[in-house]
């Protein structure tokens, strides 16, 4: 599997200052996408994380946006055990939250069916299904605590495929709010995408949000590619994008280490300046050089999804100016609290 060869990449990272704000940077994306193919095919994740994007999307498609009409849908997992109807199965979850919000086609929703009675044959037809399709364009991603992906688990091998999942004592408590903290009541498996499946999709988005999820993503970012970190693998993917809030970056990537507090704005400016690999850009532009910044004086932005590498902060306009003028531009530009950048690994 291509995936598995030594190749790696770094996913580019969007830095949003609350949930609300990285869920409407996500949806930029996926508008983007089904505006270019409206018979897109789409992975679902579901939880806490990709709620706001749900509703996002939603709102996009009741404000005559997009049309889910020919999008074809495929949920990460489905707990084994629990009935469409019941409220905490992903069938139900989903159709609550989404499904029945927008005007997707019944026949384009798949989910795995937890109740099948051939558990290990609902899951090669599940495969069977994504393949049939053409495969999934765009995959949605949550992370874990202890750095899954879907259910895939710690030492899972990343040739694994759709499959029976086996829920550790953590991850159940985490699921547990959904359950009204009961842990005994949250199911001990799930069927599960695995790691092959989910590379497998042409793009890749990941969504990540408040503290809990800082030493995952610092994982994600930074450890050996190793089974015990699943989300390790996606290094291995070229187009992987993390929509990321400021609380769950890791301490070396926050947004008061980058940008600082407003006194710390013109120093901000003035370092940037000093470093070759960082560059504002205008949209659907590469990276300028260090001494040709480009920049909106209006403090104005664009949207995110047009910056591919290397972008901090969003703006616009062909103009060059002096640091002076990037320093107000950049305290301008913070009261929409929206940064991006790409990492440095160096230190």
């Amino acid at each position: 599997m291509q995936f598995l060869q030594d190749k790696e990449y770094t996913p580019d990272i969007g830095i949003f200052s609350s949930h609300e704000e990285l869920a409407f940077g996500a949806a930029n994306e996926i508008e983007a996408l089904l505006n270019k193919n409206p018979r897109a095919v789409l992975g679902m994740a579901t939880g806490s994380t990709p709620k706001p994007l749900y509703e996002e999307l939603v709102y996009r498609h009741l404000d005559g946006r997009i049309d889910f009409s020919g999008v074809r849908f495929f949920n990460l997992d489905e707990y084994i055990g629990l009935p469409r109807s019941h409220p905490q199965s992903y069938w139900y979850e989903m159709h609550e939250q989404f499904f029945n919000l927008v005007n997707a086609n019944a026949n384009h929703i798949h989910l795995p069916n937890g109740c099948a009675d051939d558990i290990e044959r609902e899951c090669a037809s599940y495969e069977a299904k994504i393949r049939a399709v053409g495969g999934i364009d765009l995959q949605i991603l949550g992370i874990g605590t202890n750095d899954h992906i879907g259910f895939c688990m710690p030492g899972l091998p990343f040739e694994t495929r759709t499959h029976k999942a086996t829920l550790p004592e953590d991850t159940r408590r985490d699921n547990s709010p959904n359950f009204g903290y009961d842990v005994s009541k949250v199911p001990y498996h799930a069927i599960s995408m695995g790691p092959a499946t989910i590379m497998d999709a042409r793009r890749i988005i990941m969504l990540a949000n408040s503290p809990s999820k800082r030493q995952p993503i610092n994982n994600m970012l930074r450890a050996p590619i190793s089974p015990h970190s699943q989300a390790t693998i996606l290094r291995r993917h070229p187009e992987v994008k993390l929509y990321v809030d400021s609380a769950a970056l890791p301490l070396q990537y926050s947004w008061q280490d980058k940008i600082g507090s407003l006194k710390q704005i013109k120093a901000t400016a003035e370092a940037l300046l000093d470093r070759a690999d960082i560059g504002v850009c205008v949209t659907g532009a590469q990276p300028s050089g260090k001494n040709n910044v480009r920049l909106d004086l209006e403090g104005k932005y664009v949207k995110g999804e047009t910056f591919t590498t290397y972008a901090l902060v969003e703006l616009r306009d062909d103009s060059t100016t002096n640091r002076a003028d990037i320093g107000a531009a950049l305290r301008r530009g913070l009261s929409r609290k929206r940064v991006y950048m790409r990492p440095d690994f160096s230190n």
